[in-house]
């Protein structure tokens, strides 16, 4: 009978299941689907094989309604923690401060961890080296000693073996370090040097400094927002800035920029197929324009264009047509010829 019990509601929770994909699909509309579970027995509540069975189907939404001592067995977390839905913040306070849990949870606020755990510096590592965003809350309740350890850290800074995602994320453990530790010239370098997003972190002294600056912008081809916000309205800057990210910032610049012989005649010419489109036409009609811009497009670029943006090479063409009576841009368009299948 029992076993008649527990297939029906696995059956319901795999048709809930699809529903769910269904609702949430672009399109899908309907009525969003009731969990099944809300009304389970108590008897299947507290029956571990059965709930570790729907946590696979439902990717632990169902965990909720697990009985509490389920929820308070070690065991049973570990092999639900895994799961998307699975919610750490509603476990049991001694759990919640069980290093393995937090691990495999997700944890991420260090209110919850317990003073063992606050106090010793090793474990605070594992949890943030198994972290996937280091996004931490509640970190200033890490003793002011350990927040001003800098080779603690160093230490952080250089876990080994990350995914991409996780090095992304590297520098945001400086939010929890004193003054001493941000203004470590040890701390700076390695922090920029493993992850130039860490600028972000760092102090507004070193946020403004000019070599620092172009370091990051030269190894990352960004700078962090706020800071690139206040320089962008700079004219120096953005041609390092255009450089830097292959001409890509042209279309977001102010029409002033834009409008700016240099910044243009440098955004085209990194990146042609980007931006010619987007030139302004008193610079589409300047045939001094037009013609150095040819010169400056090497012939590797030119090749490539007519591959895969002929469009750009006819618009180069027709623009430079205008004043074909000129004998320099007949020479200029032989030019372009002679390097794609333009007539």
């Amino acid at each position: 009978m029992k076993k008649n019990i527990r297939q029906k509601y696995l059956n319901q929770l795999e048709e809930y299941s699809s529903k769910v994909i269904q609702y949430i699909m672009p399109g899908g509309g309907g009525k969003n689907p009731s969990h099944p579970y809300k009304k389970l027995p108590k008897e299947l509540c507290d029956d571990e094989e059965f709930m570790l069975e729907s946590i696979e189907i439902d990717d632990a939404e169902c965990f909720k309604f697990a009985s509490q001592r389920l929820k308070n067995q070690k065991n049973f977390v570990l092999q639900a923690m895994p799961y998307v839905n699975a919610r750490y913040e509603d476990l049991s306070s001694v759990l919640k401060s069980d290093i393995d849990v937090i691990k495999a949870g997700r944890g991420n606020d260090f209110k919850y961890f317990g003073k063992n755990i606050l106090n010793d510096k090793n474990k605070i590592y594992e949890i943030f080296k198994n972290s996937k965003n280091k996004d931490f809350k509640s970190y200033k309740l890490i003793p002011i000693k350990i927040r001003s350890d800098v080779d603690f850290f160093i230490k952080l800074l250089t876990i080994p073996n990350q995914t991409s995602q996780q090095l992304a994320c590297f520098g945001i453990c400086l939010l929890w370090a004193t003054n001493k530790v941000i203004n470590s010239k040890k701390i700076i370098n390695t922090a920029l040097k493993r992850e130039p997003s860490s600028l972000e972190y760092l102090s507004k002294k070193t946020q403004s400094d000019k070599k620092i600056l172009d370091y990051v912008l030269k190894k990352a081809g960004f700078l962090p927002d706020h800071i690139e916000k206040k320089l962008l309205k700079k004219k120096p800057f953005i041609m390092k800035k255009i450089k830097h990210d292959t001409g890509h910032i042209y279309e977001d610049l102010d029409n002033k920029f834009k409008n700016d012989k240099d910044i243009a005649f440098s955004a085209v010419k990194i990146n042609p197929n980007k931006n010619y489109d987007l030139l302004p036409k008193k610079f589409k009609n300047d045939p001094k324009f037009l013609i150095k811009l040819v010169n400056s497009i090497k012939k590797n670029q030119w090749v490539q264009l007519s591959v895969g943006a002929s469009e750009v090479c006819e618009n180069v063409c027709d623009d430079l047509k205008k004043f074909s009576h000129l004998d320099i841009v007949k020479n200029t368009l032989k030019k372009i010829k002679k390097f794609t299948k333009i007539n």
